[in-house]
């Protein structure tokens, strides 16, 4: 059970292992870097696009098929990636990598997710539909509402993580680093 979630993108410079080092530390995680450390980093950056709620595809699309085709071809550069073989890391960054209040709102998004579908699917011809749309009408609202609520929580929760978490330097101070450290190796500076 994942009491303080960590995994996080931040800089797409940086590894999704140098952002998130105990990944390598993790079961079954660390079994992933045992191989290759880009395949590592590979699979969990593409694991994080797919299913972790601070990822920008999992803002964007609320599908989850639509959100792996578009991982798949825009960051794994396949489009039949072939993620059925990493289900266990994708099972365990789900329950280690995710806060209880982030699963909730998974959870959530999921059941609200199903509800529109089964709307749609009401017909206005049938009077037991035109009833049972009502109803849901009546309730959608109390659930967004909830929804909206759990959403702020978390990403209250995430950007007092991130402050907790210690502060992660810019691609520009990496980059000034890198440059001082070349310059202190080749003599130019002291």
């Amino acid at each position: 059970m994942s009491i303080v979630e960590f995994a996080v993108i931040y800089a797409d410079d940086m590894t999704f292992s140098e952002q998130n080092p105990l990944i390598k530390e993790m079961k079954p995680f660390c079994d992933l870097y045992e191989e290759s450390d880009e395949l590592g980093d590979k699979i969990m950056g593409g694991i994080y696009r797919i299913y972790d709620l601070k990822s920008s595809y999992y803002a964007a699309i609320d599908d989850e098929k639509e959100r792996i085709e578009d991982v798949n071809l825009s960051f794994m550069k396949q489009a039949n990636f072939p993620w059925n073989e990493y289900n266990r890391y994708i099972l365990s960054y789900k329950d280690k990598c995710r806060t209880e209040l982030q699963k909730r709102l998974s959870v959530m998004r999921l059941e609200l997710s199903e509800r529109e579908i089964f709307y749609r699917g009401l017909a206005y011809d049938n009077e037991d539909d035109l009833i049972m749309k009502e109803t849901m009408r009546k309730t959608q609202k109390s659930y967004l509402e909830e929804y909206e609520e759990l959403e702020m929580l978390a990403k209250e929760e995430v950007g007092e993580q991130a402050s907790y978490a210690g502060y992660i330097k810019s691609y520009q101070e990496r980059k000034a680093e890198s440059m001082t450290s070349e310059m202190k190796k080749k003599g130019i500076i002291d």
